[in-house]
């Protein structure tokens, strides 16, 4: 046993500081606090309209609700693991671009050692910003042209508890480390026939700091109808910000060169707090006689107030998001492969926690909707078993704003063995 916990935390090491050191995303959407924030859930709640505060499943592990981890199979360790692909179009004033993003999206490990106590823990990408904007215009003889790039993200680790309370009541709890960097560049150029002026402002913020998350599920029967109720609170995080700035500008008139530093001291470090404010998510799930499963889910988080950089960011807004889901399994008993396959339908609807300008630069919120298809394969009951799901959404500023229409794919593997069990063998 200490073997196989040896190899899995290796090789989550291992994984996570390969794939974990970049953030891929290339979405202008990102430009604007602490990135774009990542929805990453398990592979049964993707295929599912993203509804995961009610959700338990022996198959995968729901680290959203840390109080499911009461659903895994006793005495069994999980590997989990999910990557995306995401295409993205964006429309704006009759033009349009398209990105490419493929992604890990988490990689987690469950296991339950007692009929009243069992962990998780895995790390995943919580934002990610990417952009390159470029913005060109000549005014008579003067032309100027300015760029605006941006990388980075946040990721965070967990390690949570679950304990059944009673046989119908599961409280779970995680704690969060958050860490990563943020990478802002901008270029300004104005030049005609006799002087050119470019400035050039760089700042490098390095984020990090805690969170504790809270999450129940109830669980109780009326007939052949089993119904679960979820709630998840994750309280405010207040994580520490280290910016390092840097600006320069030169001037040329007449071919002769000048430069000089703009920030009052180059390379100064501010030490600045930033939060992530607290959520509140709550759930229903209604599943009958084994066949099919109904799930609903809304959560809210308000950032207006949230602090970026010590500041009150006038662009946070407060974020909502409303989600149903529906599994059908023809037969969960069955020797039959086929009957045993898990076929899964979601739709959401959410509002960004941002504000963009539409085209009359007044600030309105991104509104996006969704639809997802999924698919769950089983593999042998030692092994586990793999979900496979397609999105398809749109993300609107305002009537004429900046829209983006996406399309996601997601796979997740999730490997089972039984531990703390002495085989006997002849």
């Amino acid at each position: 046993m200490y073997k196989k916990i040896k190899l899995s935390v290796l090789a989550l090491s291992l994984v996570f500081s390969s794939l974990y050191a970049q953030h891929y995303t290339s979405s202008p959407y990102s430009y604007y606090g602490l990135g774009e924030i990542s929805n990453a859930l398990s592979g049964q709640s993707t295929g599912m309209g993203y509804t995961s505060a009610a959700s338990s499943n022996a198959g995968n592990i729901n680290f959203f609700n840390p109080a499911s981890y009461q659903g895994l199979s006793i005495q069994s360790f999980l590997f989990d693991v999910s990557i995306s692909s995401k295409q993205s179009i964006y429309k704006q004033n009759n033009q349009s671009f398209s990105v490419n993003n493929t992604n890990l999206q988490y990689i987690a490990a469950g296991f339950k050692g007692t009929n009243f106590w069992a962990a998780s823990f895995g790390v995943m990408p919580y934002s990610s910003m990417g952009y390159d904007i470029s913005i060109s215009d000549t005014v008579g003889t003067t032309d100027k042209y300015e760029r605006y790039l941006g990388e980075g993200g946040l990721n965070k680790v967990y390690f949570g508890n679950s304990f059944r309370i009673h046989k119908s009541l599961w409280v779970g709890i995680n704690a969060s480390y958050y860490f990563g960097s943020l990478e802002k560049r901008f270029t300004r150029n104005v030049s005609d026939s006799a002087y050119s002026t470019l400035v050039r402002y760089e700042t490098n913020t390095k984020i990090s700091g805690y969170r504790i998350d809270y999450g129940f599920q109830s669980n109780f029967s009326l007939g052949t109808t089993k119904i679960t109720i979820g709630g998840v609170y994750e309280s405010t995080a207040k994580l520490k910000g280290y910016r390092t700035e840097d600006g320069f500008v030169t001037f040329s008139n007449n071919g002769i060169t000048n430069s000089e530093v703009f920030v009052a001291e180059t390379g100064r470090e501010n030490k600045k707090t930033t939060d992530i404010p607290q959520k509140i998510a709550a759930g229903l799930s209604l599943n009958f006689n084994d066949k099919i499963t109904v799930t609903g889910d809304y959560s809210l988080q308000n950032w207006s107030n949230a602090l970026f950089l010590g500041e009150t960011s006038v662009n946070y807004s407060q974020y909502s998001k409303i989600s149903a889901g529906l599994e059908y399994i023809p037969k969960i008993t069955s020797y039959k492969y086929r009957e045993i396959i898990r076929y899964r339908l979601g739709a959401y609807t959410s509002n960004g926690y941002i504000t963009l300008p539409d085209k009359n630069n007044a600030m309105v919120q991104p509104v996006s909707f969704g639809v997802t298809a999924g698919i769950g394969l089983p593999m042998k009951a030692s092994f586990g078993g793999m979900n496979l799901s397609f999105e398809a959404g749109k993300t609107n500023v305002g009537a004429q704003g900046l829209s983006e229409t996406y399309f996601m794919f997601h796979a997740n593997l999730s490997l089972r063995d039984i531990w703390f069990i002495k085989r006997k063998y002849n």
